[in-house]
C-alpha cells in the first residue's frame, strides 16, 4: 500500500510525439493531469486514451505562470503530493517508491536532480537539481516567463534528494561569481547567467548578484532574459534584431516590455557604479 496520495500534473500543446513516453514514466502516479493550452494535433486525444484527466484552456496573454495555476487547479485537494513535469521530460523507473521513501509528514517541497541532455552514451552533459515536486496547498507559480514555484505558507520544508553529490549548474555559477567578487575586478561580463541553472539556484544567483553590485565600485554587464535580473540594473538596452532599440532606466524600461518589445528580443542590463 502506497504512502501518500500522488499526482502528477503539467501543460502541453502539440506534444503528441512525447504522449506515449510521458504516460508510460508517469503512470507511477495514483492520477495525472494536464492543461492543454490549444492543441491542433492529436495530443489530447492521446492523452485521454491513456486515461489521463485532460482539460482545455486557451491563455491570453500567454503567461507562463497562469498556465502553471490553472493545471494546478485542476488537483483534488486530497492529493498529498504534487509532481510538475512537462510531456518531453522522463523519470526514472520506480521513481514513486524512491520518492515517497524520502518524504516525510513535514515536507513540502522535494529538489531532485535533473538531467537536462545527455551525451551519446546516455552520461548527463547538462545537470542540475529543480524543486517541482510539492504538497498540495500553499503553493502557486508567479512570473510569467521563467515560471517560479512560489511557496505562500508560514515555514517550508524542503527535502533534498542528493544524487552522485556533484555541483549542480547553479553552485558552480555562484562559485564562478564568488571567484570574481574576490578578484576585484573593474568589469565583468555575464551572458545570460541564468541559462541551465534550477529555480533555487538562480534565487540564490540574484542574491550573488545583489552583494556584487552593493557597494562596490565595479561595473558589471548581464546580458539577460530574467525579469528578477533586470530590476538590478541602473542602466537598460534593449537589442532586437541587432539593433538597439531604447536606452534608459529601468525604471523606464521594464514596463514596456511586456508590450512594446518583441518577445524575442535580447535585453542587455548594465549594473554597478561607473
Amino acid at each position: 500500500m502506497n504512502k501518500y496520495k500522488v499526482c502528477v500534473y503539467g501543460i502541453c500543446k502539440n506534444e503528441e510525439k512525447f504522449v506515449k513516453r510521458w504516460y508510460e514514466s508517469m503512470k507511477e502516479a495514483d492520477a495525472i493531469f494536464v492543461l492543454d493550452t490549444g492543441s491542433t494535433d492529436n495530443t489530447v486525444k492521446l492523452l485521454k486514451e491513456f486515461g489521463v484527466n485532460v482539460r482545455t484552456s486557451k491563455i491570453e496573454p500567454w503567461r507562463f505562470d497562469v498556465a502553471r495555476n490553472k493545471s494546478l487547479d485542476l488537483i483534488p485537494d486530497d492529493y498529498d503530493i504534487c509532481v510538475c513535469t512537462d510531456l518531453d521530460e522522463v523519470f526514472e523507473k520506480g521513481w514513486r517508491k524512491y520518492l515517497e521513501d524520502s518524504w516525510v509528514g513535514s515536507t513540502s517541497r522535494a529538489r531532485y536532480n535533473y538531467n537536462w541532455s545527455l551525451d551519446d552514451n546516455n552520461r548527463p552533459l547538462v545537470n542540475f537539481y529543480t524543486d517541482k515536486i510539492h504538497q498540495r496547498k500553499n503553493y502557486k507559480w508567479t512570473h510569467p516567463v521563467h515560471e517560479v514555484l512560489t511557496f505562500l505558507g508560514d515555514k517550508e520544508n524542503i527535502i533534498a534528494i542528493i544524487g552522485d553529490g556533484s555541483l549542480s549548474g547553479g553552485e558552480a555559477k555562484r562559485i564562478e561569481i564568488a571567484t570574481l567578487m574576490a578578484r576585484k575586478l573593474n568589469l565583468a561580463i555575464f551572458d545570460e547567467p541564468e541559462a541551465g541553472i534550477d529555480l533555487w539556484s538562480f534565487s540564490m544567483l540574484v542574491e550573488s548578484f545583489k552583494a556584487m553590485c552593493s557597494g562596490s565600485h565595479e561595473s558589471v554587464i548581464v546580458i539577460s532574459h530574467q525579469e528578477r535580473i533586470m530590476q538590478l540594473a541602473d542602466t537598460m538596452i534593449v537589442i532586437a534584431d541587432g539593433k538597439v532599440k531604447s536606452v534608459g532606466t529601468k525604471e523606464e524600461i521594464l514596463p514596456k516590455l511586456m508590450g512594446e518589445f518583441d518577445s524575442e528580443c535580447d535585453f542587455r542590463g548594465k549594473a554597478g557604479n561607473e
